[in-house]
């Protein structure tokens, strides 16, 4: 979300038509494949908590062409909740700090900003401190690229406030890690109105994918695991997500105990309601059971309640996400354990072949 879009009120409003008036606007946001020289920011916002003390970021140029470049990283305080202090007490003057490239800079060549953000007062909840380019100059050809404005949040935010900042929004979350498997990991916290509000992290490509799936497949990430993440939302089908390249950064901060799954009916969990939540579904069948589960199919599943007449997709997704392509189908009525997604409806999302629980199992879990 830029600072246009989240800053419409008045007062910020005259505040960016000045910022936007004292900027070099004679070259807009172009393509990273422009053959032309671009300064950007690495990437559009990062995470942090006061315990990290200093933070960094990075200005990048691309396709240098051998002509000095400078540019302006501005602190655009009054787009901002963090105040001064909270980033260190100073940020060059008039909050502005120059950077510039010489004219041997190579492509991806960088120039850090460094932050102090221990003393940054988050007992009223997160901070975020928004910075963006301004005064581009070259004696060549010189454009900003995709990312000229850059949030660093301080503190994480709620899941269910974060979605309701909607996509585009930058933001810091923690959560508890409900399934990791594969490219994919969920979390929740207990925010929203139902107890959970669920996020999806999404890896299949980016700088951070082989990372993460590495501490998904040695158990770094897993059931438990308190995760916080900064990254872009975007919303794949109804389902909010934090994808690929979007994902600026995540720590483990440790590990705990897995949370308790939130025993709903299927006409409950139909609601979309508990999307990348972990439920409990009892009382449930299959409506033409195959004798093995197949990926990246779609069964329908009912209730066993008279009561319920709610009709679901059980989708079982590929093995970049889930285990359960291949594993045996239940015949009889079953429970489910597990997260719920979504794909323009909700659906219930078995990610883990443990997820399907047997009546046998039940009686005998050992």
């Amino acid at each position: 979300m830029t600072f246009l879009r989240r800053f419409a009120a008045p007062v910020a409003g005259l505040f960016l038509l000045a910022f936007f008036a004292g900027c070099d606007s004679g070259d807009s946001v172009s393509d990273l494949q422009s053959e032309r020289t671009t300064v950007e920011f690495a990437n559009s916002g990062a995470g942090a908590v006061p315990e990290d003390g200093e933070v960094s970021f990075d200005v990048v140029i691309r396709n240098p062409d051998g002509e000095p470049v400078s540019v302006e990283v501005l602190y655009a305080a009054q787009a901002s909740t963090a105040n001064l202090e909270a980033i260190g007490g100073s940020f060059g003057e008039n909050n502005v700090l120059p950077v510039s490239f010489g004219p041997d800079a190579e492509d991806g060549d960088r120039q850090t900003i460094t932050l102090d953000v221990s003393n940054a007062d988050i007992t009223g909840g997160a901070l975020e401190a928004r910075f963006a380019l301004q005064r581009l100059e070259s004696s060549g050809r010189a454009e900003y690229g995709n990312n000229r404005e850059f949030t660093l949040s301080i503190g994480p935010i709620p899941i269910a406030e974060a979605l309701e900042r909607g996509t585009g929004s930058v933001v810091t979350i923690q959560g508890t890690v409900t399934r990791a498997f594969g490219d994919y990991a969920r979390i929740q916290d207990v925010s929203g109105d139902v107890g959970a509000t669920g996020m999806t992290i999404r890896q299949t490509f980016g700088d951070l994918e082989e990372q993460f799936s590495d501490d998904i497949e040695d158990g770094t990430i897993r059931e438990g695991t308190e995760l916080l993440v900064t990254g872009e939302l975007s919303v794949f089908n109804g389902l909010f997500q934090i994808n690929n390249t979007d994902l600026s950064q995540y720590t483990v901060l440790e590990q705990g105990q897995p949370v308790d799954p939130i025993p709903v009916t299927l006409q409950q969990a139909s609601s979309g309601d508990f999307l990348s939540v972990l439920v409990r579904i009892e009382g449930l069948e299959l409506t033409s059971p195959p004798n093995t589960f197949s990926s990246g199919t779609n069964y329908d599943v009912i209730s066993t309640d008279p009561d319920d007449d709610t009709e679901l997709v059980l989708r079982i997704q590929g093995g970049g996400e889930s285990n359960v392509g291949g594993a045996p189908a239940p015949q009889e009525e079953f429970t489910f354990e597990g997260v719920m997604g979504v794909f323009g409806s909700p659906q219930v999302l078995p990610i883990l072949r443990s997820d399907i629980i047997t009546d046998e199992e039940l009686d005998d879990p050992d």
